[in-house]
């Protein structure tokens, strides 16, 4: 071969490995692969709790297998899989969806410091604002923000600080992240009826989440021109975000919280959740107009809440950002994961302190009373509280330090009570009760007082409390008996209409009266609009008698408590569809048999 014909022949080889190169180069930058690990609502539950009723596990959690999450499980699990994915030279993200203040007595004793000294050691690549954050309002927060001294980035797009707040400057609308020098954005946001359930002051105002996020997403493209993967990270609901993936197609991924959704794609529940939709909820766009077009998809994910579990999602994108391939579920914190040996020294550091101060036994539980089905319907553990707040006002009335009110028509009625699921953060597990079990039930510190109301005005408080079904403004009462109507569901009943409100007058239960006038025992939160609560707060008289302190008296006094469950809240459901269903089927049974019997009468 000629001198010429080889280097010809070589200009060719080094063309075609060219080639080769490129495509092979092209193949492995089209597809960006990006793992986000999550939780939310962690709610300062840093012991490990019971699986089978989130009561917390105050002792020898290490040794009991019932005892599932912590904060060091999770710790350890997320370090775990960072130190799995960095050998493997893979891409992942640890984001919080809110919610890591308040629930139990570890933030009700040490406020923002010990969240700080634990959130520190979780080390989230980015956190929104739950609505939590500012029950103690901003200050509380900005105590908070100033202990973490920059190490964490804050995101939320649509509350927006008073200038005169030093958070104004701090907390961020989004965040532009450099992953694998890829650019990803992430948003925050939160719900805006924190204004009524938490204490955020006149210094904060709140936005509606569609819009806010449309506008950063905009200014982030005009910041950004290559920028094409949009992460939501907010604190608004399950269904919110359902309704958010809809109106804002850009998103690629929603990671939330607030609504402490348990959602799951397999068969086997590894707990006692029950899940709520699936894991990741798919939200398909099919968008065309002449200046825009969508035919991605938003995927929406939650992990329900307290530690429980944490959330993997496996990603992978395309070069024009959309997501082509995904895995992932929930991960119970289970007593089989190993915590992390820091973690785990700092924790039982800090329970030995409280445990000195608060572990005196007063009481006893024969049976454990559940939390979990407080939103939703009556529970035992709503009955003991509101009975607790009734029966200590009616010794004040005996007393005369209560004026009791008569009916004209009814005679006297019995003192009711109300109080919202929402303000009942944990279980009270069988045996032993001390007073910072109850700091962990009932740990927001609420005033109680007496509202005296018309029928009328009673009969609106219940027919709001059937609106907030399956939230936190879903009432539990003592004193009244009220019947719900709802529909069946396959998952969780959502909708809920007021049927009748029963009172206890003159020794028998009567269909109220609107007219007539009644006393109702009700903390400050509901009393100043909590949970968007309409109350006439003239009618209400604070007798500053904090909640825990007067279900604890009651405890004491009864020394063995037993869970009751008696039907002062009940729900009739609506079967028309399985009527319907039932229906169908028998006609398509009447069917099957008429078209048996004329083949069999050809035959004959």
């Amino acid at each position: 071969m000629s001198l010429k014909s080889s280097y010809s022949f070589l200009l060719l080889l080094i063309r075609l490995l060219a080639i080769q190169w490129l495509i092979m180069f092209k193949s492995v930058t089209s597809e960006f692969r990006l793992t986000i690990i999550h939780n939310n609502d962690f709610h300062a539950n840093y012991l490990p709790m019971k699986a089978n009723n989130n009561a917390e596990c105050f002792e020898n959690w290490d040794k009991n297998k019932d005892c599932v999450g912590g904060v060091a499980r999770t710790v350890g699990k997320v370090k775990e899989i960072r130190q799995k994915f960095i050998n493997n030279n893979e891409n992942v993200l640890f984001l919080n969806a809110g919610d890591h203040f308040q629930g139990t007595s570890w933030y009700t004793l040490l406020k923002s410091k010990v969240v700080a000294d634990f959130v520190h050691l979780m080390k989230h690549d980015v956190m929104t604002l739950g609505n939590h954050e500012f029950d103690d309002g901003p200050e509380e927060l900005q105590k908070f923000v100033n202990l973490m001294n920059g190490t964490l980035p804050i995101v939320c797009c649509n509350v927006d600080f008073d200038k005169s707040l030093e958070l104004h400057k701090i907390i961020q609308k989004s965040i532009v992240m450099k992953v694998n020098n890829v650019d990803v954005a992430i948003i925050g946001y939160l719900t805006p009826h924190t204004e009524f359930v938490s204490s955020p002051g006149k210094l904060v105002k709140f936005r509606d989440e569609i819009q806010a996020i449309q506008e950063e997403i905009q200014t982030l493209k005009a910041k950004h021109p290559h920028l094409n993967i949009f992460i939501g990270l907010g604190h608004s609901g399950y269904d919110r975000d359902i309704e958010i993936a809809e109106k804002v197609p850009d998103l690629d991924v929603i990671v939330g919280g607030h609504s402490h959704s348990y959602l799951y794609s397999g068969k086997n529940f590894p707990s006692i959740e029950k899940p709520e939709g699936p894991y990741p909820t798919i939200f398909e766009h099919a968008i065309k107009t002449s200046s825009y077009e969508n035919n991605g998809t938003t995927l929406i994910v939650q992990a329900f809440a307290y530690g429980k579990y944490i959330g993997i999602l496996n990603l992978t994108f395309n070069d024009a950002g959309q997501i082509v391939k995904y895995t992932g579920e929930p991960i119970l914190m289970s007593h089989n994961i190993p915590g992390d040996v820091e973690t785990e020294t700092i924790l039982r550091k800090f329970n030995d302190q409280l445990s000195i101060k608060y572990n005196e036994t007063f009481g006893m539980a024969t049976e454990a009373f559940i939390q979990n089905t407080c939103r939703s319907k009556e529970c035992s553990l709503g009955n003991l509280i509101t009975d607790s707040f009734v029966n200590h006002f009616s010794n004040l009335q005996k007393k005369e330090k209560v004026r009791q009110i008569r009916q004209s028509n009814n005679g006297a009625c019995k003192l009711m009570a109300l109080i919202n699921g929402g303000n009942i953060r944990t279980s009270i597990d069988k045996g032993p009760i001390t007073y910072r079990k109850l700091i962990s039930v009932l740990p927001f510190t609420n005033n109680l007082g007496l509202l005296t109301v018309t029928g009328s005005e009673l009969w609106d408080i219940l027919k709001k409390s059937a609106n907030q079904h399956d939230r936190g403004g879903f009432l539990q009462v003592s004193g009244v008996r009220v019947t719900f109507g709802t529909t069946s569901s396959k998952t969780v009943i959502k909708k809920s209409k007021l049927i009748n409100v029963e009172a206890f007058c003159d020794g028998k239960w009567t269909p109220i009266s609107k007219e007539n006038t009644f006393q109702v025992v009700i903390t400050n939160f509901l009393a100043n609009g909590g949970d968007n609560y309409t109350i006439n707060i003239k009618n209400w008289q604070d007798y500053q008698l904090v909640d825990r302190d007067i279900l604890s008296e009651y405890i004491r006094k009864q020394q063995k408590i037993t869970p009751i469950l008696d039907n002062r809240i009940q729900f009739i459901v609506d079967n028309q569809n399985n009527s319907s269903q039932t229906l169908n089927y028998n006609l398509f049974l009447t069917f099957v048999i008429a078209i048996l019997f004329f083949i069999k009468s050809s035959h004959i």
